[in-house]
């Protein structure tokens, strides 16, 4: 299913010339982070997962009553600007060079929080499902997803590695996939294929 998103985050308002005025240009990652933020209702519990498009969502939680819950401590700093935002984080050990906290244990308040939706950010899409570089945020990760009713990926076409070879869920588990209509044909079709939503926003820089 084909979702096209024509609503973009402005980068730049464009001039005018000769009293015409110029097409604006947009951020593709923001446009991402925006329609994703459409797809997270206020007052009720969400979780963030790291990565520079959930941060972007992060930063847009200008207003409304949002309830998060992130283990990446960026995320968190910016929501804790918010006063409208509830942040809530798990226990654990501050891992600096990955910018996560993470228990080392069974984490109480992981087990008893139930949220609605959970928002990711993919470095590869695949048949093996989504996939991820590093070893850390996968563990992390990984209990995480047992906590929300669905799973929203983010995904950058810019930024989709080949490398990235640790799988942390299977296509089956993703509800939605919001990316920029430069993603790979091969990848567009794998998604369809399995039965993802898809939302799709231009990748052009203009509207």
């Amino acid at each position: 299913m084909f979702h096209n998103s024509t609503e973009s985050w402005p980068i730049d308002q464009g001039a005018q010339a000769h009293g015409a005025r110029q097409p604006r240009q947009y951020s593709v990652p923001a446009a991402i982070a925006v329609a994703a933020l459409k797809l997270a209702p206020v007052a009720t519990p969400l979780i963030l997962g790291p990565g520079r498009l959930t941060r972007a969502m992060a930063e847009r939680m200008s207003s409304g009553d949002y309830r998060v819950l992130s283990p990446a401590i960026d995320i968190v700093d910016v929501l804790l600007s918010r006063a409208n935002v509830r942040v809530t984080v798990p226990g654990g050990t501050v891992f600096r060079d990955h910018g996560l906290i993470v228990s080392p244990y069974d984490d109480t308040l992981l087990r008893r929080f139930a949220a609605v939706r959970m928002f990711i950010e993919a470095e590869r899409l695949s048949r093996d499902g989504v996939l991820l570089s590093d070893a850390l945020v996968v563990h992390t990760l990984r209990s995480w997803l047992e906590r929300a009713d669905e799973v929203i990926v983010l995904a950058s076409s810019g930024r989709l590695q080949s490398g990235a070879g640790l799988s942390l869920c299977a296509l089956s588990r993703i509800s939605t996939v919001i990316t920029d209509d430069a993603i790979a044909a091969d990848v567009l079709k794998t998604l369809v294929l399995a039965g993802v939503k898809l939302q799709i926003v231009s990748s052009s820089g203009r509207r």
